[in-house]
């Protein structure tokens, strides 16, 4: 059961309840976003946990504490008002009965922190959680030396590539010289070069949501 939310006057209109009872997973009161590592332009739930009693209300709150400015939403449940949207709404955000939370189309500005305060029959809670967005990596491209070099000169390979934490250097059939360099970040690749130097260089770039490769960059070290 969800409470899907229509901005109307300042106010949002939600789906009959036909029920607050949350489902139990752990004794631990958590928020647990699903999936672990959102990606731009996909969807995240912000899903509560470990509440055993009936929810009475919950509010959301987008930002450094949970004064007024920051509140997403509030029901309050049993009331004849319709639960209120805040400054931090916005049409992309669904809440459910339970209390969780379902963000759509994620943008970069989504990230941050948010809190949850749940009343429920026994007890107030507040529940935090950091919520951050990740972007895929893009498609690393390998430059290098514009013209063919030769035994003894010093070739730099650079990948270019954003929104990598991880960056790889492969030669296809052979390992890398153990006396080649690496820039602190992995993105440049420096070899004195031999013969046996020749051969087909690719990189790889890595994140938490995505992986990709470049296209093979082939070195022909010529003759002195």
């Amino acid at each position: 059961m969800y409470l899907q939310i229509h901005h109307f006057s300042h106010c949002v209109l939600l789906a009959v309840l036909l029920g607050l009872a949350v489902d139990v997973t752990s004794g631990q009161r958590s928020i647990q976003l699903i999936p672990q590592y959102p990606v731009i332009n996909g969807a995240v739930t912000l899903r509560v946990t470990g509440i055993t009693e009936e929810i009475v209300s919950f509010s959301w709150f987008k930002g450094p504490n949970t004064n007024a400015q920051y509140q997403i939403l509030t029901y309050i449940a049993g009331s004849s008002n319709p639960p209120l949207t805040g400054l931090q709404y916005n049409p992309r955000i669904t809440a459910f009965s339970n209390g969780s939370l379902q963000i759509k189309d994620l943008q970069i500005t989504d990230g941050g922190n948010y809190t949850v305060k749940i009343q429920t029959v026994k007890a107030a809670h507040d529940i935090f959680v950091n919520l951050s967005v990740y972007e895929p990596v893009t498609k690393p491209k390998i430059t290098g030396p514009t013209t063919q070099p030769k035994e003894n000169d010093t070739v730099t390979l650079t990948c270019d590539t954003s929104k990598a934490t991880t960056i790889r250097w492969i030669r296809r059939s052979a390992g890398i010289s153990s006396e080649a360099k690496l820039s602190g970040d992995n993105k440049t690749l420096t070899i004195i070069v031999k013969r046996g130097d020749s051969g087909e260089y690719r990189c790889e770039a890595e994140n938490l949501v995505s992986k990709e490769s470049s296209d093979p960059y082939k070195v022909s070290v010529a003759c002195e």
